[in-house]
């Protein structure tokens, strides 16, 4: 087994995970099985649906990791805490990268996002 620890653009390994997205679907179709389950809300929470909306792979399935940091104060609109990891299948190869997120921008670090 390899392991590896997902840390912020910041540096920190002070993280947590927020919700988790799926999208399953058949190659380049328009619908398919999107669910996202939210564990920073208390109950936990599960929705889905068939749209493809938000999925990082144009073609196939992707997983998005939502994710904040400690590091950072989340009522200062100029530090960013949250950001994405996304997972994605395009043309049999799976893609990692993270995503920084912020009101007015997203920096991509890793592999590209291949928009749908």
């Amino acid at each position: 087994m390899i392991e590896s620890v997902i840390k912020c653009p910041c540096g920190s390994t002070d993280t947590h995970l927020s919700s988790v997205e799926v999208f399953s679907r058949a190659d380049e179709a328009k619908t398919g099985l999107h669910a996202k389950i939210s564990v920073e809300s208390q109950p936990s929470s599960f929705t889905y649906d068939n749209e493809m909306d938000g999925n990082p792979s144009s073609r196939r399935s992707g997983i998005i990791l939502h994710c904040w940091c400690e590091h950072h104060d989340p009522d200062d609109p100029d530090d960013k805490d949250d950001f994405d990891v996304y997972i994605q299948q395009h043309k049999g190869v799976l893609y990692t990268s993270l995503q920084l997120l912020s009101d007015d921008e997203v920096e991509v670090y890793g592999f590209p996002v291949v928009t749908p």
